[in-house]
This record gives C-alpha cells, structure tokens and sequence, in this order.
C-alpha cells in the first residue's frame, strides 16, 4: 500500500512537472547599428551607477540599459583605443589606452592622466588599492601607481615586468 502511494505521487509529480512552463532566456544583440561604435569590445566594467562602461577600438562606450553614449579623443580621451576600463569605488572610471597612457572620466569630465613615454604602449591592467589608489599596468613596464588625490602618477619598483592582471588580497596587499 506504502509503495503504491510512493509511485502515484512520483507520476503524479511528474505530470505536473510537464505542464509548468520551462524557464525562458531573452537576449538582445547590440551591434554598431544599435549604436555600438564598434563591434568588438577589449574589456567591460559596470559603474556604480550600474552602467555598462566598454572599452573598444573606437573609445570608451557607456550603455545604460536603453542607450549607448560614445567618448573618445574629440571628448578629452588620449586616444580612441581602449584596453582596459576599470571603474573604481569613488565613482570614476579609468581607462588604459594601447598607445597613449592612461584617461579617466569623473562626474562626465574626460582627463588625460599619462601619456608619456613611461606608460606609452599597452596597458594591460588597472586595479584600486584599498587606500582608493589606482595601480596600471604597462606592457613590459613593470607597475605605476595613480595617487587619488593629486592624480599623479609614481613609479615604484620593478620597470620591466610585464603584468596582464592586478590583484589586493583583503589586507589591500597586491599579490
């Protein structure tokens, strides 16, 4: 008798299982004619005003959920190429260009940071300390240091390594 309820309720539990609909997954392509300026992206971010920030070919690229605004060397970048896009805690997005450095975008102001020759060339990395400075990485450079403050930038250590990530383990040590 016990087996027999067993098995009415495990068919029973399956037939309605089938009549439950299945999970339904959308999914929108954006393309340079829904106002992407370029089809392939080198790195993405999301603020913390939750807007998808896109580092392409063709500059830096905010989407918002509705719409794309596009920022490049008309609008105060060092260059429209853009490797890396990191947005740190205080609300300011930087960004490390392929030829020219390093830019950033606070409350809709572009500034260039470095473009000199000791960040030229790719950057391959940016990470937040927890002190709120921020840490790039040029190829075959070693590591620079942007104070939070005065934005300037500081050489520390090693100026010829190569680093594709930057990591602060929770003491805020860069392992």
């Amino acid at each position: 008798m016990r087996r027999t309820s067993i098995i009415t309720g495990m068919i029973a539990g399956l037939g309605i299982c089938q009549l439950l609909p299945a999970q339904v997954f959308s999914s929108r392509v954006y393309n340079e004619e829904k106002g992407l300026s370029r089809n392939f992206i080198f790195s993405i971010t999301q603020n913390t005003d939750g807007v998808l920030e896109l580092g392409t070919e063709k500059g830096l690229v905010n989407f918002n959920g509705d719409k794309f605004t596009n920022y490049g060397v008309s609008n105060g970048l060092a260059e429209d190429q853009v490797s890396c896009v990191y947005a740190a805690t205080n609300g300011v997005t930087w960004l490390g260009h392929f030829q020219k450095g390093i830019s950033c975008i606070s409350n809709g102001v572009l500034s260039i940071i470095d473009s000199t020759q000791r960040t030229a060339g790719r950057i391959t990395a940016i990470a937040e300390d927890k002190y709120g400075n921020i840490w790039a990485a040029p190829a075959g450079k070693g590591i620079v240091r942007v104070d939070r403050n005065s934005r300037k930038i500081d050489f520390p250590g090693d100026s010829t390594g190569t680093y594709d990530v930057l990591l602060f383990d929770g003491l805020g040590r860069m392992i």
